[in-house]
């Protein structure tokens, strides 16, 4: 099974996160633990009950999978540089994922990391996935 664990802020002026992909659910626990890693490192003082932010993990098709992984993969340089920049040289465990956590806000000209193409395919992702509680 493809899962994708996705970030969501309640829809805020579209405002998601992508949180990761994986091929298997030891993969998913891999996924919440660098999340969870990653909000302590940069909101030590906020507590992962307190976050605003709702994580949803979905079951996705191989074909969608494997465009993420192309995309994640395609950008691999930017994201490094991207978790150096904003998330002070952040290194996430990857054994059995592909994790990255970058800000995609369709209303700007500035799509970040992804181009405005990625952000479409990627909300139909969402749109057409089963979410699911493991």
């Amino acid at each position: 099974m493809f899962y994708l664990v996705n970030c969501d802020t309640y829809n805020c002026v579209d405002f998601q996160a992508i949180v990761g992909i994986s091929d298997n659910k030891q993969g998913v626990m891999e996924l919440l633990f660098n999340y969870h890693k990653l909000h302590f490192t940069i909101l030590p003082n906020i507590s992962f009950e307190n976050l605003l932010f709702d994580i949803q993990i979905f079951k996705i098709n191989e074909e969608n999978y494997n465009y993420l992984l192309e995309q994640i993969n395609n950008k691999e340089e930017e994201i490094d540089e991207y978790h150096k920049i904003h998330y002070n040289n952040f290194k996430p465990e990857c054994s059995h994922t592909q994790f990255l956590f970058v800000m995609l806000i369709n209303d700007l000209p500035n799509y970040d990391i992804f181009d405005k193409e990625f952000h479409k395919k990627y909300n139909k992702i969402i749109k057409k996935s089963k979410q699911i509680i493991i």
